[in-house]
């Protein structure tokens, strides 16, 4: 009889609260972030960054030479405030510092310099004339600020969110070509001007690839340099915006010679890494991922 009247009582409900995370370890979270969260860090990203230059603008009424060194500021802050706004969402903290194996970085080396090649005339199909000569003048890239912005923070900040968040993201939760195009949308979107847009798809596209392949963050920002680097001498050497290399060469048959030599060397690098390197598929869904 008691043995019976056991089974009739009432279930004991526990007055404690669930072990942290138990809940969550039921539920699988999908790889942060979607391409609706991606887009919500870019537009934090020019929402801080259209603040902070209408504040600049203000001040810079007031005290012109403060134009540079708040632009380095606002970058900063902007970068910043997204990245860690993207790591507060996202489980897992910590990024992919890989080297890559040694011969890599000669021949990522060698494919910027050669990208820089062959991307002006594409560049030059979307050529605003003096609207982009007036930014480029006004952007003076051999500003110790902007050579700071552009040299040294961008191929860090922007590596560490568009690939190494972003990227690394819609690695794991859709197919390798549509996470690197997306991404190298988002990518050329934050750079706003439309010259850069396309400037920023195609340089998107190629680390997006190679970050795909190596899954290293140290080779992308130092392509990322490297291009910056390339970029920033030329725009300061030569008055017409995408056409220093093709002022360098001194004439179109050299320019022609230097295009088609430096479109092999990519596309023989494009065979070299897939050849050492096998391709990391997307990660499956893990439980607790952020």
């Amino acid at each position: 009889m008691d043995e019976h009247q056991d089974h009739l009582q009432a279930p004991v409900i526990p007055q404690e609260p669930y072990p942290a995370g138990t809940f969550q370890q039921r539920l699988p979270r999908k790889p942060y972030p979607s391409v609706g969260g991606a887009f919500g860090l870019l537009g934090i990203l020019l929402g801080v960054s259209f603040i902070g230059g209408a504040l600049l603008g203000m001040l810079n009424y007031f005290i012109p030479a403060a134009d540079a060194p708040g632009f380095m500021m606002i970058y900063l802050a902007a970068f910043t405030i997204t990245l860690w706004i993207g790591l507060m969402f996202r489980r897992d903290k910590s990024f992919s510092w890989k080297s890559g194996r040694w011969y890599l970085w000669p021949l990522v080396l060698i494919f910027t310099v050669a990208f820089l090649i062959i991307r002006e005339p594409v560049l030059q199909l979307f050529n605003e004339g003096e609207a982009e000569k007036d930014l480029i003048s006004g952007l003076d890239a051999m500003n110790p600020f902007m050579l700071v912005v552009s040299v040294l923070a961008a191929p860090l900040f922007e590596e560490l969110i568009f690939r190494g968040v972003i990227l690394e993201g819609f690695l794991k939760r859709y197919r390798p070509g549509f996470a690197i195009l997306m991404s190298s949308v988002i990518f050329g979107i934050a750079h706003v001007h439309p010259l850069q847009f396309v400037n920023a798809l195609l340089l998107g596209l190629v680390m997006g690839w190679l970050y795909w392949k190596t899954r290293s963050l140290p080779l992308t920002i130092m392509l990322h340099f490297v291009n910056n680097l390339g970029a920033s001498f030329l725009s300061w050497k030569f008055t017409e915006p995408g056409s220093g290399v093709r002022e360098m060469a001194g004439s179109e048959v050299a320019f022609l010679v230097l295009f088609l030599f430096s479109l092999l060397l990519v596309f023989v690098t494009c065979l070299i890494v897939p050849a050492y390197l096998k391709t990391r598929p997307p990660q499956k869904m893990k439980l607790n991922e952020g």
